[in-house]
Formats: C-alpha cells, sequence, structure tokens
C-alpha cells in the first residue's frame, strides 16, 4: 500500500524520532494529502503501523468544491432546513462556500497538537489508528454535509429530514466501533468526572458506550429510511439516552470500584 503511494505522490517526507521505549522509534512517512506512522522495535526487528490519515484529502475535497462552483452560487443559499426539510435559514454565498473548509482546517490543526498538550498524551500511541479513524469519519460527515449545502446552493436539494439523520447514525455507528479501543486521555472518548479518574471505569465504560452508540446509529438509521416523519424524535431520543445512560453507567462502576470487597462468604 505504502508504495502505492510513494508511485502516486511522489517522495514523502519522512521523520524519524523516539517514542514510548527506548528501543522502540516512530517513523512518519507524510506527503501534502496523507500521511503514516509506524513503530520500529529495533530489537526485536519488527514494524507496526500505528496510524495512518487522509485529512488533508479531505480539506482538500471541500476546498476544491467551494471553489469550482462558487462563482455559480447565488448571493444568498440555504444553510439550515426544518424538521421537514424545508430550508429556513440562509447565509451569504462566501460564508455557505467557505465555512465548512475553514472548520475542517480548524480540526485538522487542533487534532495534530492533542497529543503534546494533553497530561496523558502518551497514551494516543496505544490506539493511534482509532483516534485517526475517529477524527477521519467526522470530517467525512463534514464533506458530505457540505456538499449537499452546496448542490442546495446550486438548486439541487437533497431530502434533508432524511439525508442529515442517516448520515449522524452511520457516525455514530462508526464511533461505536472505535470507541472500546480508546484509552485513557483528556480531549476523546467519553470524558466524565469517573471515567478521568479510573482507568477501569474508562475502559468499561466505552465497552458499553460503544455498544450503545452502534444500537443507537442503527436505530437512527432504519428510522432515517423508514419513518422520516419520526426521525427527529428518534435521534433526539437516542442522543439522550446514549448520554445519560454511559454518565449512569461510569458513575455506579466508579462506585462499585470504591466500594470495599465483600467478605467472603
Amino acid at each position: 500500500t505504502l508504495a502505492g503511494v510513494i508511485r502516486s505522490l511522489g517522495a514523502p517526507y519522512v521523520r524519524v524520532g523516539p517514542s514510548h521505549d527506548d528501543v522502540v522509534v516512530e517513523v512518519l512517512v507524510a506527503w501534502e494529502l496523507c500521511w503514516y506512522r509506524f513503530e520500529a522495535d529495533l530489537e526485536g526487528d519488527i514494524v507496526h503501523r500505528r496510524g495512518q490519515g487522509y485529512e488533508l484529502t479531505v480539506i482538500a475535497a471541500a476546498v476544491v468544491a467551494s471553489a469550482v462552483v462558487y462563482p455559480r452560487l447565488p448571493e444568498t443559499i440555504p444553510t439550515h432546513w426544518n424538521m421537514d426539510g424545508q430550508p429556513d435559514g440562509w447565509s451569504s454565498r462566501a460564508f455557505g462556500a467557505w465555512i465548512t473548509p475553514v472548520i475542517l482546517l480548524t480540526m485538522w490543526g487542533f487534532v495534530r497538537v492533542l497529543p503534546a498538550i494533553d497530561p496523558r498524551g502518551a497514551n494516543y500511541a496505544k490506539f493511534g489508528d482509532a483516534f485517526e479513524a475517529i477524527i477521519d469519519s467526522l470530517m467525512l460527515f463534514l464533506l458530505g454535509m457540505h456538499i449537499l449545502l452546496l448542490r442546495a446552493g446550486l438548486g439541487h436539494p437533497a431530502p434533508m429530514q432524511r439525508v442529515v439523520p442517516f448520515g449522524v447514525g452511520i457516525l455514530l455507528i462508526v464511533i461505536g466501533n472505535l470507541l472500546p479501543r480508546a484509552r485513557p486521555n483528556w480531549f476523546v472518548g467519553i470524558r466524565t468526572p469517573w471515567t478521568l479518574s479510573s482507568d477501569r471505569v474508562w475502559e468499561k465504560t466505552h465497552r458499553f458506550g460503544g455498544r450503545v452508540f452502534v444500537a443507537g446509529g442503527l436505530l437512527i438509521t432504519i428510522a432515517a429510511l423508514l419513518w422520516a416523519q419520526w426521525v427527529h424524535v428518534v435521534l433526539i431520543g437516542v442522543v439522550l439516552i446514549a448520554i445519560s445512560s454511559v454518565v449512569i453507567y461510569s458513575y455506579l462502576e466508579w462506585k462499585r470500584e470504591q466500594s470495599p470487597a465483600s467478605p467472603a462468604s
């Protein structure tokens, strides 16, 4: 795969530096549009891929899409829709065309510095692939919404009352499958006072939360396809239940951890 990328994009930028272990080095191989991160064990002659990202490709796609259609956009374009899928908010074409690329670029810049500013930044190396997949899925979701907005501005609206909840459902399914792999940190994952105070509570809550997110995402996608008139009720209900359930679960697990062991009978 890496050889194919090199043939397509040319020579990459390569950085080699120390990792979390004296006998392990980190190798970053990057192009303008994507990158790979590896860890090499100098003693065992073993190389593991710890992450890859296509965030800049997503940003470039959003910028190109906006630049291509911008001359054909009217002075104002719809940027908000009601629950019936009818536009009820408009913005200038400059704001509508460029706000998403700006958000994507800001998001990319922020997540790149997270491991450096997080007090538990070393843990990012333990779930690098999952971390990058979460960020990529969020950025792809925003890119999809951006394309729909531009199409609406050109006079080709989509059934937003179905499409947006369907996208949210798919996003929840993807994130739900990745959540159990998250390791304790201060920025990514289910962060309650109790998950942040106990690694065991963090791990159990993320396993539970992953199942809740997947189940909720499936319910939303089914509602978007079959019961469009109720999908927003389902979406709001799923979000409320998911948030409250993981908060309560993390507290109960923390309380169980604090309780003294039951005496043997």
